[in-house]
């Protein structure tokens, strides 16, 4: 049975306490080189438009409003919009709308005001 250390170095040779991170934090040296942006993954819905039969429910049932219909009553989705929460896809009666994952870069700030 290994000892546990309490303060100074641990026996990778981190100083974990005195950095004040926590136990099990990952280290990453100062000197290590920044990289892109971070990004998050996250769903939205898409629409296979050989299957849809302009039914209309998917708009009705969107809790965002990210769903609009065109001139021909198909699905029009505003990615920005949608959130990923997949209600539209469990009551498409055809199956045509299914979650694909975007890329996005994470915010590092306040979202910016439209200039008036």
């Amino acid at each position: 049975m290994r000892k546990r250390h309490r303060g100074g170095r641990s026996q990778r040779g981190l100083m974990w306490p005195q950095a004040g991170l926590p136990a099990g934090a990952p280290y990453i040296p100062a000197s290590a080189p920044l990289g892109p942006v971070p990004t998050t993954v996250r769903q939205v819905a898409e629409v296979d438009r050989q299957l849809c039969r302009a039914c209309g429910r998917c708009a009705e049932v969107c809790p965002t409003g990210a769903i609009v219909l065109d001139s021909e009553g198909r699905p029009l989705i505003n990615a920005d919009r949608c959130q990923g929460c997949a209600v539209c896809v469990r009551e498409c009666p055809t199956g045509a709308l299914r979650l694909v994952p975007v890329q996005s870069q994470v915010a590092s700030g306040p979202p910016s005001q439209p200039s008036s």
